[in-house]
């Protein structure tokens, strides 16, 4: 009885000795704030009502955020201008551009909203209001159903609750899963459609430093754009037309003159799109050795085909620009998890969860066994994928997306040897212009050549099976099969298109080189899709499980809590400020304009290291109006608030719900966040507000566009 005793009371010591969740973690819903972190906010600095953040009956600073793309905004003005960032709309500036006019290296100033230029396709949406619906979506839900059933009732469920839900035609309605499907909260949200182009600065101001600064600080670049809403002449969302006019939202943000100083409070208010804080230790370890290092290895391959094919013509950016941004940033983002799993002791410190979720579970008599036994099944399923399979998944997938000729048969789908109408030819023929507008054939056969050198790490039964192919066709010579690919296939120009398209010999299509080796590539993807799939599917009802101990644990100790990032509105707070990545290396918590100064010089030989002239002037001659600082001009600044990934474009608020300054980027140091909050180095990067005003008003001779913000001095 005595041992039983001490065994307890060591189980009690243990559990309220490992810390709690550390200082401002927390992508928190705006819902929950109320109940969950109001009175700590207001002891950091907050100086609003719980009402003023989030009202569903009045104007409050969650009807001024918004969702653009995958990315986040805010609206700035009383006519509609959003700022965001130039990152999260890259791919419509350059569908914007020509040669001729090319807005992303020239940038783009709306004199007056006549020159406003429309975004097709690009959509703003703003969250009306949620709730929780936990109960009427998983209420009467038997337990131990298979789980296609259980899925198919809850489909039922929702379907059910949305069709219940009277709106009014302009709100649209969803419910969305949270803790692996252990809650769910019902969406209200209105969707416009027509958004304009205000403000694009050049890209030698957006991107200064270019790629290779991505992630890193210090940073001297101002990623941002301004857009315009414009809605129905009665405030509802529509298409695009002339006659629509610039919307009167519910509420704007402020914008603080005032700047900031160190230890300052402040909220980052956005969508983020994910983040895995409450994933298993086990799926941790499958995620970053054997999902993603596939992924890093061939993004790293196809990288540089592409940055030498970018940076050597002045008109392929526009063509593979987007493509490239978001590839070096996913592979910059998954390469930084990768290595810094053991600099943050990532795994260990979840492992370190995990034990304390054992200890608690022994005293929840009813779920232990389940506990053990879900934790063996998840070690189970991750322990026997195989990192091959991932390889076939991402290797093809990238060879594919990396190149405008292989992914034709997938956007050309009706190009078969099956004889076509004048009609449907002249359809294809204008798809498939479009899509290969801008296309370059050197850089092509560069990356058939690269792709060629991925399929070298898989075993001889997971390889494409071309070998034959080529050494019949092409003399074992894959040089001359690559450029057979790009520059002799059916796909290799309208001429050749249109002369198969008339004349469709089945022969002639099954040797053809690009669809040879399209297919053999799908053949190799939907191997690894299969494979991924399957644990997909295992592990549904594995992590809702996991999570349901994981949660009803923090719930009953820490009262608190916040899920995963999944593009729904959060928000958090923390302070300004700088960090030490190294021992003797620290970093202050803002850049100014010397660093833009000094970084020219020391890289005067870089393109990605200059700016326009007219910029270069103002700061030598420290023209900097009313947004200086002590005779400087700040550029960038960092805080401690909690980010997930797709937070880029969130605004930084001070404690009174002004603006500060904008999110568009994360330190590498931190790369790891996702799984794991480190209050002492993570470290969004923000652009500073007041630089963002001196770039409009002096450089941009746009200052108009200040009548409709509301200036704080």
């Amino acid at each position: 009885m005595k041992r039983g005793c001490s065994f307890l009371l060591f189980i009690f010591l243990t559990l309220t000795a490992l810390p709690s969740t550390p200082p401002y973690e927390g992508l928190w819903l705006p819902v929950l704030v109320k109940d969950f972190n109001y009175n700590e906010m207001r002891r950091s600095g907050l100086k609003l009502t719980a009402e003023q953040l989030y009202d569903i009956n009045k104007p409050s600073i969650k009807d001024a955020i918004v969702q653009i793309g995958s990315g986040s905004g805010s609206v700035i003005s009383n006519n509609g201008l959003v700022l965001t960032t130039f990152r999260n709309i890259y791919p419509f500036i350059t569908g914007l551009s020509s040669p001729e006019k090319n807005l992303v290296k020239d940038g783009f100033w709306a004199k007056n909203r006549t020159e406003e230029i429309p975004c097709t396709g690009l959509t703003v949406t703003f969250l009306v209001q949620m709730q929780n619906v936990t109960e009427e979506v998983l209420g009467a839900i038997p337990e131990n159903i298979p789980e296609y059933k259980r899925a198919e009732l809850i489909d039922r469920k929702i379907k059910k609750i949305i069709s219940g839900y009277q709106l009014d035609q302009k709100y649209k309605v969803s419910i969305e899963s949270y803790c692996s499907g252990n809650e769910y909260y019902l969406y209200v949200f209105q969707e416009f459609h027509d958004i304009r182009l205000v403000v694009s600065p050049p890209s030698s101001i957006t991107q200064f430093g270019g790629e290779e600064e991505l992630s890193q600080w210090p940073r001297h670049n101002a990623d941002f754009c301004i857009l315009r809403i414009y809605g129905a002449p009665d405030g509802t969302s529509a298409s695009y037309s002339a006659l629509n006019e610039p919307i009167k939202p519910k509420y704007f943000l402020p914008i603080s003159l005032k700047g900031y100083q160190e230890n300052d409070f402040n909220m980052v208010w956005g969508y983020p799109e994910s983040s895995e804080r409450f994933m298993s230790s086990a799926e941790i370890k499958f995620q970053t050795e054997k999902f993603k290092i596939p992924f890093v290895e061939s993004a790293g391959v196809l990288l540089t085909p592409l940055k030498n094919g970018i940076t050597s013509k002045e008109s392929l950016p526009l063509t593979y620009g987007p493509f490239y941004l978001t590839l070096s940033q996913q592979y910059k983002h998954f390469k930084g998890e990768t290595d810094n799993m053991t600099s943050l002791n990532i795994l260990s410190e979840i492992q370190v969860r995990e034990q304390k979720m054992r200890r608690w579970n022994l005293m929840q008599d009813e779920i232990s066994v389940l506990y053990d036994s879900v934790f063996i099944k998840i070690d189970s399923v991750t322990n026997n994928m195989d990192i091959n399979l991932m390889r076939c998944y991402w290797y093809g997938n990238l060879t594919l997306q990396s190149s405008r000729f292989m992914m034709l048969p997938y956007i050309l789908k009706e190009v078969t040897p099956n004889p076509k109408t004048a009609q449907e030819i002249d359809t294809i023929i204008a798809k498939y212009k479009r899509w290969i507008a801008g296309a370059d054939t050197e850089m092509e056969v560069k990356l058939m050549q690269a792709s060629f050198g991925l399929w070298g790490k898989l075993p001889d039964g997971l390889k494409p099976k071309i070998g034959p192919y080529v050494t019949k066709f092409y003399n074992n010579e894959y040089n001359n099969f690559a450029y057979a690919i790009i520059n002799k296939s059916i796909f290799s120009s309208e001429t050749a298109l249109r002369k198969f398209l008339e004349n469709p010999k089945k022969s002639l299509y099954q040797i053809d080189p690009l669809l040879r080796y399209y297919h053999e590539v799908i053949k190799t993807i939907s191997k690894g899709e299969k494979a991924y799939q399957d644990y997909e599917k295992t592990m549904i009802p594995l992590r809702r499980e996991y999570s349901d101990v994981l949660f009803n644990m923090i719930k009953k100790e820490e009262k608190s809590y916040y899920f995963d990032g999944n593009s729904s509105l959060r928000v958090s707070y923390g302070n300004i400020a700088g960090y030490q990545p190294y021992n003797a290396i620290s970093y202050q918590y803002y850049t100014n304009h010397i660093g833009i100064i000094e970084k020219m010089k020391s890289k005067s030989n870089d393109p990605q290291y200059k700016i326009p002239a007219t910029l270069e002037t103002l700061f030598l001659e420290q023209d900097f109006g009313p947004y200086e600082y002590e005779e400087e001009m700040r550029i960038c600044f960092l805080t401690n608030a909690d980010s997930g990934e797709g937070s880029y474009g969130s605004p930084v608020l001070n404690g009174q719900g002004a603006i500060i300054g904008m999110m568009f980027d994360i330190n590498h140091e931190s790369l790891g966040n996702s799984y794991l909050f480190n209050n002492n180095i993570h470290r969004p990067i923000c652009l500073d507000i007041r630089y963002m005003l001196f770039l409009i008003e002096k450089f941009g001779n746009s200052a108009y566009l200040f009548e409709e913000m509301n200036l704080i001095q």
